[in-house]
């Protein structure tokens, strides 16, 4: 894995020697800074590669870790805006107050981030971190619906979902294929009080195996208005006849169109491992 930072300062000198300890190779860094004080610190500390252009280090990278002051980070994202949305690496921040949404509208949407808030002790192997992915990456839940004509506030309830939560909707759309049919309007879509109760939760992301999450109608327009103005994303249009049932984990990558209110996406689902930590399950 090829790794690049932004931002040349003390907590990426600390994570660099940590990664270094643990046996990367110094030619699979590249630190940009605008210093050149502070690459030659690097250099000669640890061999690594270094650059003044921001854009030069990232061009190989597999993670950039975007490692700049608050009041400097937009600008900073804008310098390789174009390459990260290309090439799509993923993309930690370790920046404090600066949240995922700034990151994903300076970026650009599909490109897979991550906030964290790391310690100097990273440099000896005893440094603790808190992680947090975006909202279109991460555990998810697959949530198998009864009702044949709705998805219902009554069904969601019974499902416990908690803040930050993503869900998958997988109804009689699924096993009719009516993604694979000519369009046909009854298929199963969400109420609107089902919409109300997913923004009431705080819900990250709701997806659904429909070409459309609300139904044909004023009432499916005022779904689609309580959701986003929730801040929730929508993923509709999802194949999820194979999909593994309950807790999976979810990658969502929509292409970055200038302008436009919605995007093709590309979403995979997998099983999630057996062996979780506390904080996952």
């Amino acid at each position: 894995m090829r790794i690049a930072f932004i931002g040349g300062g003390h907590m990426s000198t600390s994570l660099v020697g940590g990664l270094l300890a643990r046996g990367l190779a110094p030619g699979d860094i590249a630190v940009a800074d605008p210093v050149p004080a502070q690459l030659e610190r690097l250099r000669d500390s640890f061999g690594v590669r270094t650059s003044l252009d921001n854009l030069q280090a990232v061009r190989d990278a597999d993670l950039v870790v975007l490692a700049v002051k608050p009041q400097d980070m937009a600008a900073a994202a804008h310098t390789i805006a174009g390459e990260i949305a290309t090439r799509r690496p993923i993309v930690v921040s370790i920046a404090a107050g600066i949240r995922l949404a700034n990151l994903g509208a300076w970026l650009g949407p599909g490109v897979p981030l991550v906030r964290t808030m790391p310690n100097r002790p990273a440099l000896i192997g005893a440094g603790i971190t808190g992680a947090c992915a975006g909202a279109l990456v991460g555990p998810a839940l697959v949530l198998d619906i009864a009702d044949s004509r709705r998805v219902t506030a009554a069904e969601l309830r019974r499902a416990r979902l908690r803040r930050g939560a993503r869900v998958l909707l997988r109804t009689a759309n699924s096993a009719r294929g009516i993604l694979h049919a000519p369009f046909a309007a009854d298929y199963v879509a969400l109420d609107l009080a089902a919409a109300r109760l997913l923004a009431a939760r705080g819900v990250r992301a709701v997806g659904i195996d429909a070409l459309s999450i609300g139904a044909p109608g004023e009432e499916g327009d005022e779904v689609h208005r309580v959701l986003l103005a929730a801040g929730i994303w929508v993923i509709e249009g999802l194949d999820l006849a194979g999909a593994p049932a309950g807790r999976v984990d979810l990658v969502c990558l929509p292409l970055r169109l200038a302008g436009a209110e919605g995007a093709p996406a590309r979403v995979l689902v997998r099983t999630r491992p057996a062996t979780r930590s506390s904080v996952e399950r």
